[in-house]
């Protein structure tokens, strides 16, 4: 067993100053002349596909978190003075007495998710001092990225299988050499830009590993100044509108009430590790959507809703996603997802929160048997949902239901306590 935390392993001093750096650029006429452009890149590729709840609110708060997003990206960006910056694609919160804002930039964020972004380069040599802590999350793909909007995979590392002390005190050693069967050495190809870590919680109350990070050759140049990071998050953050717009591609191309066959994302932008089923949803107040998932071997699983920008909606409040320690399966081991706009009495109800157009996803990660998943799906009219469930399908009373939402809410906070 490892330790459990004495405090927050996530709120370092480094993490701090980096997100006061990423808001310094936030402010700045470079960055604010950025988002201009972001934003108009955004409504030349949506044009008149994006419907009507897409605009408005939904639109203004996609330009301000896929901006403060690339401050953060561009704050953790210079491999000769690396930093460990986590905290990424996170809705707005409040920690430390600072708030801080949200950097959801679309591409489909996980929200049990906790990403953390380290700069490398090809030819440099680093050493990452990491401790574990209990419960551990369930799924720690480390990928080795080579753009700013993180879907080039050069190389990968599943840290569930690395060598830890009995402490939780782990060292990963990264660098040009190939790790010829060294756990825990991280081989950086030409092209590297960052150490991309997903700790993915199957459970909130899981607690991600601490992390420092130092370059053990001396550096080419000296650290970026406040304008020059302010510059490079103006810089990537426009040429990625593009990038980030081909997710919602591959949904546009989907019939209304849809769900896609099961496929790997590697080959379109994701994590290499994962299976995925990707579905579509158009949904008014009339009808719901029945989702039956077998989950296969996985130790971590979720379903998650999005809006049409592919940014989660309302989730620490709201249940609009759900992994495998928040389902209730069937009797048979499947699950059961009903997403509809009133709420059904189903255990596994999932949330619209007002919004008809929907993204979804669900994730099956760290496979390790021969179990294989599964996902079907079907819109049924609301009158006749009760036909359309399992006989034994799990549900909640309205007071169980207030209980589960109230402590999504506590497990939810934990992530900016001070405490663990």
């Amino acid at each position: 067993m490892f330790p459990r935390p004495e405090t927050n392993p996530l709120a370092t001093k480094e993490q701090r100053d980096g997100e006061a750096l990423a808001m310094q650029a936030l402010g700045s006429e470079a960055v604010g002349r950025a988002r201009d452009l972001v934003a108009m890149r955004w409504k030349t590729l949506a044009g008149r596909q994006a419907p009507q709840e897409a605009w408005g609110k939904r639109f203004d708060e996609l330009i301000e978190e896929f901006t403060f997003a690339y401050c953060l990206k561009a704050v953790a960006g210079d491999p000769n003075h690396p930093v460990v910056l986590g905290m990424n694609y996170c809705p707005p919160h409040e920690w430390f007495g600072t708030k801080v804002p949200g950097s959801r930039g679309s591409g489909g964020d996980g929200p049990d998710q906790h990403y953390v972004l380290v700069p490398v380069t090809y030819g440099a040599h680093y050493e990452i001092e990491g401790r574990r802590f209990d419960p551990v999350p369930a799924d720690i793909p480390l990928t080795v990225i080579g753009n700013p909007s993180l879907t080039m995979t050069l190389g990968s590392l599943d840290l569930l299988k690395i060598d830890v002390q009995g402490d939780g005190r782990y060292r990963l050693t990264v660098g040009p050499e190939p790790a010829n069967g060294d756990p825990n050495h991280v081989h950086v190809p030409p092209g590297s830009m960052y150490l991309f870590n997903r700790e993915c919680r199957s459970d909130w109350r899981q607690v991600p590993s601490h992390w420092t990070v130092r370059r053990l050759d001396p550096p080419t140049a000296d650290p970026w100044t406040e304008a020059q990071v302010a510059s490079r998050a103006a810089s990537i953050m426009v040429e990625d509108v593009a990038p980030m717009y081909w997710f919602l591609s591959l949904y546009a191309a989907m019939e209304p009430n849809t769900v896609s066959p099961l496929f790997n994302t590697g080959g379109v932008g994701g994590l290499v590790s994962q299976s995925i089923m990707f579905a579509r949803l158009q949904l008014d107040a009339g009808h719901a959507f029945v989702f039956t998932i077998g989950p296969g071997d996985a130790p971590y699983r979720n379903i998650v809703l999005h809006d049409y920008w592919f940014r989660t909606i309302d989730y620490w409040e709201r249940q609009s996603c759900l992994n495998n320690s928040q389902s209730v399966p069937n009797s048979d081991g499947s699950v059961t997802y009903v997403v509809a706009h009133e709420d059904p009495g189903v255990a596994n109800w999932l949330d619209p929160c007002g919004l008809e157009h929907l993204l979804v996803v669900n994730r099956w990660q760290g496979m390790r048997g021969a179990a294989e998943p599964s996902a079907t799906g079907r819109l049924v009219p609301v009158t006749d949902l009760d036909g359309a469930l399992p006989h034994d399908v799990p549900r909640v009373t309205p007071a169980q239901r207030a209980q589960r939402l109230a402590e999504r809410r506590s497990t939810f906070l934990l992530r900016f306590s001070e405490l663990q």
